[in-house]
């Protein structure tokens, strides 16, 4: 029960118990009208909960996408170190592929590919990353399409070949 002396108040909130031990969240306004005095109560509390569940919704959201970074970090860490020494190894053979036998040589060539390519991946997936964040911008650059094509034949042409399937491109 509240009892209002004549006063002009505008959206005063305030939370009370009601008779049976439940928290409303009310709204309350006053005007005059000629010689009385007007007083509008709102129940505001269904609103104030959705606020609250909006605000505990965008906190878990931004918890979570902080551990996705935190992830990803790690992962691009753990993945990166021997994955660099791999590429480096191969470098150095490479350098030595005329003491190799020709399908040595051949086998060199596609581990520094696929390396290499392993390292172009996990960048995308750290871009895809930052593109979730918005902190990625995207660059246009020219590219010979013949390149990738062979670039793409000579990653999964082998794989496809043992597995009895045609790969023309």
């Amino acid at each position: 029960t509240a009892v209002f002396e004549r006063q002009n108040f505008k959206n005063m909130s305030c939370s009370f118990l009601s008779a049976n031990q439940v928290e409303i969240s009310a709204c309350l306004s006053s005007s005059r009208l000629e010689n009385n005095w007007l007083y509008l109560f709102q129940n505001i509390t269904k609103q104030n909960q959705r606020e609250q569940q909006l605000r505990d919704e965008a906190h878990a959201a931004q918890a979570s996408d902080q551990r996705k970074t935190e992830f990803l970090a790690v992962m691009n860490h753990e993945i990166r170190l021997p994955l660099t020494s791999i590429i480096g190894m191969s470098e150095i053979l490479s350098r030595k592929t005329d003491e190799l036998p020709k399908n040595m040589s051949d086998t060199v060539y596609d581990i520094q590919r696929t390396a290499n390519t392993l390292s172009n991946l996990i960048s995308n997936v750290l871009d895809i990353s930052r593109m979730d964040s918005g902190h990625l911008t995207l660059e246009t650059a020219p590219f010979c399409l013949a390149d990738l094509i062979d670039h793409i034949q000579g990653l999964f042409g082998n794989a496809a070949k043992n597995q009895g399937i045609d790969l023309n491109l």
